[in-house]
């Protein structure tokens, strides 16, 4: 479906788009961290990674968990990676360290593809002569996708060691920053609805 391995002279070879895109300017599909298929609502209760979490105030969650029950707490496998699952062969979700790599060593620019309402905002990434598109495709969480055309999030396979086991790393960005986040800053709980943007080893 016209996926490509783009090579930007990095470790690792990056898909020129998300997974359950059309094209690179499209959205794709959103996933809660660690689940291999999209859903109609990303909520606690439905998440797989989370189950071991509970919440102690219904108005303003304050997701508790416990790391020595986290069975992710090393990271996903094969079997919880979406990129593997949706696309097999040597397609995988990136880590931690491959989205820094990608921030610190590849140019960043914020455009925007298409016009009227077909336009895209989000970065076009450069290296090495080639370059990827990262559409701002927002997030969900419930059933609303939130901030779609200001703001992108792409899950890694890395769980955050910053705070405990209901968070995990991400690749996050808007107009004015791009930076991968550990999940502290309200997003990067793991049962919220991300694009997956994969990656092939060399």
């Amino acid at each position: 479906n016209g996926v490509e391995a783009v090579d930007l002279g990095l470790s690792v070879k990056w898909a020129n788009m998300n997974v359950g895109a059309k094209s690179p300017s499209d959205y794709g599909e959103y996933f809660a961290w660690g689940e291999t298929k999209p859903k109609k609502t990303y909520v606690l209760e439905n998440s797989v990674t989370m189950k071991h979490c509970y919440e102690t105030d219904t108005q303003e969650p304050q997701i508790l968990c416990n790391d020595e029950k986290d069975q992710f707490k090393n990271g996903l496998t094969s079997k919880y990676d979406v990129a593997a699952k949706n696309w097999g062969g040597k397609w995988r979700m990136p880590t931690k360290e491959e989205f820094q790599e990608l921030v610190d060593k590849c140019q960043w620019e914020w455009i925007s593809i298409g016009k009227g309402k077909k336009k895209v905002n989000g970065y076009n990434v450069s290296c090495n002569g080639n370059s990827i598109f990262f559409p701002a495709a927002g997030s969900r969480r419930g059933s609303v996708l939130d901030a779609a055309g200001f703001h992108g999030d792409c899950w890694s396979s890395s769980p955050s060691d910053v705070d405990n086991s209901s968070r995990a790393y991400s690749l996050y960005f808007n107009g004015g920053s791009h930076y991968v986040d550990h999940g502290v800053n309200g997003y990067g709980y793991r049962y919220e609805g991300l694009p997956i943007r994969p990656v092939l080893g060399k």
